[in-house]
């Protein structure tokens, strides 16, 4: 396959090349980002593709991978600007606390943390209630 090709055929599934990105990274810069990243990557090593009839395959998979990076690359950013609030989280709930406040872009991790705590109490009210209903 020839640059001219590459160009032709690559331009022909931008869109859904972008779709696919923006669905792994759920934001239009990072998507566009991703897209450019994998094309790039796929023309450098154009010699790899060993058959034309795979091309949206091989490229799409190239797409992905950068999406992953570019995804895991903005967590991590996240992550070292906030702190660990895992951390501050699971103190708090170890310590009895059940209260607990979450940024507004994690609402679910406080539920994730409090789940096995909730799920020891409703064993024990369950326990107790059977061992009631026994005597």
């Amino acid at each position: 396959m020839d640059k001219e090709e590459f160009a032709r055929r690559t331009e022909a599934i931008r869109n859904r090349l972008y779709r696919a990105a923006y669905l792994m990274v759920g934001s239009e810069a990072d998507a566009l980002e991703a897209v450019d990243e994998a094309v790039y990557q796929a023309l450098r090593s154009l010699r790899g593709l060993r058959e034309d009839a795979f091309f949206e395959t091989w490229l799409t998979r190239i797409l992905l991978n950068e999406a992953l990076q570019t995804k895991q690359s903005r967590i991590t950013a996240k992550r070292s600007r906030s702190g660990s609030t895992a951390t501050t989280s699971a103190k708090l709930c170890m310590a009895g606390l059940t209260e607990l406040r979450f940024k507004a872009d994690r609402p679910h991790k406080g539920f994730i943390i409090l789940l096995p705590h909730r799920l020891a109490v409703q064993a024990a009210a369950q326990n107790d209630a059977l061992h009631i209903v026994r005597q």
